[in-house]
């Protein structure tokens, strides 16, 4: 993983760095409303609204993803609460009272279950 970062991150790095070494003259701002503006090395400008850039658009796409977030949190807590009550039921039941599969399944199906499968079982009828 470190050399899969390295690979990724030092050409960018070595790329920032040549931009920034042949755009060092500097450029003047305004804030037009504004009574002030400043003076900074072009290359400054352009990392600092990127960067800026990213952190409007980071944190955007982090308040978009909060219904999503919120949602799994209390699915989360409906998970472990229905587990715990499974658990529970599992320890309340008796060993005897669980179907094996020496039961019929017959008598462990539904009344339309049953019927479908007395309707499969004679072939001379018709489905209609």
């Amino acid at each position: 993983m470190k050399v899969l970062f390295w690979l990724l991150y030092l050409p960018l790095l070595v790329v920032v760095a040549a931009f920034g070494a042949a755009n060092r003259h500097e450029v003047g701002i305004d804030f037009d409303p504004l009574p002030f503006g400043l003076t900074a090395p072009v290359f400054a400008v352009v990392l600092a609204s990127a960067l800026i850039g990213l952190v409007v658009g980071g944190s955007s796409a982090w308040m978009a993803g909060r219904k999503w977030r919120k949602t799994a949190r209390r699915l989360r807590r409906q998970n472990a609460l229905l587990e715990t009550e499974v658990a529970a039921l599992r320890e309340q039941m008796e060993p005897a009272t669980v179907p094996t599969a020496e039961v019929p399944i017959k008598t462990l199906a539904s009344p339309i279950v049953q019927r479908a499968q007395d309707r499969a079982e004679s072939p001379g009828e018709m489905i209609g």
